[in-house]
């Protein structure tokens, strides 16, 4: 009998902002950030604003905008044909996924790690097929 363990999402109180970011990715915050930035705002047409920040009940993490366009972000990737709108939340774990890969193959083993535990949170939504798109 296989059993499959739900992840959630927490919203990370305003009061504990400071302390998410060095207590996930500790020397690699800023470049985690930046890559972040950087995804969203190269392969969307995301222009800046505020970011939540989620703990996940796997020990996972992710960021994302906290509002954006009615029908999402355009999301757009010719490396990989990828085209599709997405919520904020999915574009934000696009961005987080894409900075934990770079950073992992950059050797940082703890990046490798967020990546897989924020990829069993995104297999479990409706946007998982354009979440998956997006990083192939």
């Amino acid at each position: 009998m296989t059993t499959t363990t739900e992840v959630t999402k927490t919203l990370v109180p305003e009061a504990q902002r400071e302390r998410f970011l060095p207590k996930h990715l500790g020397k690699n915050m800023l470049r985690f950030e930046a890559m972040v930035f950087d995804t969203a705002s190269r392969y969307s047409d995301y222009t800046g604003g505020y970011w939540e920040f989620y703990e996940l009940s796997n020990g996972g993490m992710f960021m994302a905008p906290s509002g954006g366009p009615k029908d999402g972000y355009h999301f757009k990737n010719g490396m990989n044909d990828a085209d599709a709108y997405l919520s904020p939340e999915a574009l934000g774990i696009v961005a987080c996924l894409y900075a934990f890969s770079h950073l992992s193959f950059a050797g940082d083993g703890h990046a490798g790690d967020l990546f897989h535990l924020l990829l069993d949170y995104a297999y479990t939504l409706p946007e998982a097929a354009a979440i998956g798109k997006a990083i192939d």
